[in-house]
């Protein structure tokens, strides 16, 4: 589904708890929440492993986001039918194009979800056209469960974004205010060694 306008919610470490306000196509700031995703010094506690985050696109407003230190990031399903979302980069590099990420060793990536109710959402990979590649249904309980996303097939080295989430697609939940749950989101290598993919900006 294209990505129309977008608006932005800063997640992971940030310095000072900064928010940053600016996105692709003049995104704004989701009133959803305070953007911080961890304790009030914006150290990250749970959404991600070891990873220092990224920020969160939510596209075409059609979804809320707030984050606490115990359930990770929070989702709230709006009116669509459908809503979908990127942890990419909102900064762009001195020659304007936007920040990427080399996943080029990521092979899968891991996390803890769960739903409000059950159902389900969908993960995907967004390539260096912010494309989503590899999307992938992703079953919900009401409890916590760690679940896995392969994605060695169609990571690169100069991706968009480091994962992207959403429902409707692929019969997954898009029920206005159905919740999705996810904290302790990390990167595994072939070799199942924990990594971090590194930010090109």
């Amino acid at each position: 589904m294209k990505k129309i306008t977008m608006a932005m919610v800063a997640c992971g470490l940030l310095v000072a708890a900064a928010i940053f306000s600016g996105c692709a196509d003049a995104a704004t700031a989701d009133d959803g929440s305070s953007g911080n995703d961890g304790d009030s010094s914006g150290t990250n506690t749970v959404l991600w492993s070891k990873f220092e985050g990224a920020d969160l696109q939510v596209w075409s407003n059609t979804f809320t986001a707030e984050t606490n230190d115990t359930d990770g990031m929070i989702i709230t399903v709006g009116s669509s039918g459908w809503w979908g979302g990127c942890f990419c980069n909102n900064a762009a590099d001195a020659a304007g194009a936007a920040t990427t990420f080399d996943m080029s060793n990521v092979a899968k990536i891991t996390f803890d979800v769960k739903g409000s109710a059950a159902g389900s959402f969908w993960v995907s990979c967004s390539d260096s056209t912010a494309a989503t590649k590899g999307q992938t249904a992703i079953a919900l309980t009401t409890d916590w469960v760690n679940k896995e996303f392969s994605c060695a097939s169609y990571v690169g080295s100069t991706d968009y974004g480091v994962l992207d989430i959403g429902g409707g697609d692929l019969s997954t939940t898009a029920t206005s205010g159905y919740k999705v749950y996810i904290k302790n989101i990390a990167f595994w290598n072939a070799a199942g060694n924990e990594i971090v993919p590194a930010r090109s900006e």
